[in-house]
Order: C-alpha cells, then sequence, then structure tokens
C-alpha cells in the first residue's frame, strides 16, 4: 500500500530584516495559512498550500510552513499541491487572511488558468 506523501515548503527568514530570530518576529496561524511579521507586527510573509497543511515555525533557524500532504500517488499517476504567497503590510494579518479567502483562490486550483475576481484584482 501507498502512503500519503507531504512536501515541505520551507520559507527561509534569516537574512530579512526584521524577520530573523534575533528581531523577534511575531507568528500567526489560522489553517492554511501561516504568517510571519515583524516584531512591531506592521510587515508580514503569508504562506498557504493545499490539500490542508501541517503549519509550523522554526525560531532557532528562522523559517516558516505550510506543507501540504496529500494522497499517494500511484505509478503513472499525478497529484497537485496548490498555494499562496504574499507580503502585506499592515497591522490586521487576519483581516488579510479574509481578504485573501475572498479572492477564491481555494476554489481555483489553476487547473488551467486563474479564474479572476473582484477580490482578487489588485493582483492583476
Amino acid at each position: 500500500m501507498l502512503d500519503a506523501l507531504r512536501v515541505q515548503n520551507c520559507v527561509f527568514l534569516k537574512a530579512m530584516a526584521g524577520f530573523g530570530n534575533a528581531d523577534h518576529p511575531q507568528v500567526v496561524s489560522r489553517a492554511p495559512y501561516n504568517a510571519v511579521g515583524t516584531a512591531d507586527g506592521t510587515r508580514w510573509i503569508i504562506t498557504a498550500w493545499l490539500p490542508e497543511s501541517r503549519l509550523w515555525n522554526n525560531p532557532r533557524n528562522p523559517c516558516l510552513h505550510s506543507d501540504p500532504m496529500f494522497p499517494a500517488c500511484p505509478p503513472g499517476a499525478t497529484r497537485t499541491v496548490y498555494g499562496w504567497f504574499s507580503f502585506y503590510q499592515g497591522r490586521d494579518v487576519r483581516a488579510e487572511f479574509a481578504r485573501i479567502d475572498a479572492t477564491g483562490w481555494k476554489e481555483d486550483p489553476w487547473n488551467d488558468q486563474p479564474r479572476w475576481n473582484e477580490g482578487s484584482e489588485a493582483y492583476r
């Protein structure tokens, strides 16, 4: 029997000003989103991957993860994961999660081409 597969998507933060472990960045997670912000909470990096992911961070080697797990892939078959990565400037990262949700990205795995909507107008 084939086991489920896990992808590890690591976003390294060490070299980014304000995001290293000495800078005491903030972490906010709400599946599937994982975000790391500067200590003052004004600049954020957000990542999310589907199917639903394991969210974690490593403060010793600053990084953030959204690691999707998907069904086993038998020989000759295909499995797909899709995700989101963005930068946000502002203090309410949870509201940014809601705004990202409103773009419809989770319902559009981009099997052919993106289906843009009113909420994603800024990303054209």
